[in-house]
């Protein structure tokens, strides 16, 4: 793959270790990928909802699949928790 952009999903993944490192596996060398994950969003169950993550735990997961981080930040805001 060129590119993912993937928002609102890892925190749906029972195994969201098993999918970054997919997501590595996937895409080309030089590829880049956009991923978004909400930290304080509520409960949202359907299909299921199993963690939320913090900033630094969403970078450790995609550095531990492989992953170069080359931004991170904050995409919306406090109104948004």
């Amino acid at each position: 793959m060129d590119a993912v952009h993937c928002e609102a999903v890892f925190e749906h993944l029972h195994s969201p270790a098993v999918a970054a490192r997919e997501l590595a596996r996937v895409l080309k060398p030089g590829a880049r990928a956009f991923v978004c994950t909400p930290f304080l969003q509520a409960f949202h169950g359907y299909p299921s909802h199993f963690q939320n993550f913090t900033i630094y735990g969403h970078r450790k997961l995609f550095e531990d699949a492989g992953l170069e981080i080359v931004e991170s930040g904050v995409c919306n805001g406090p109104a948004m928790a």
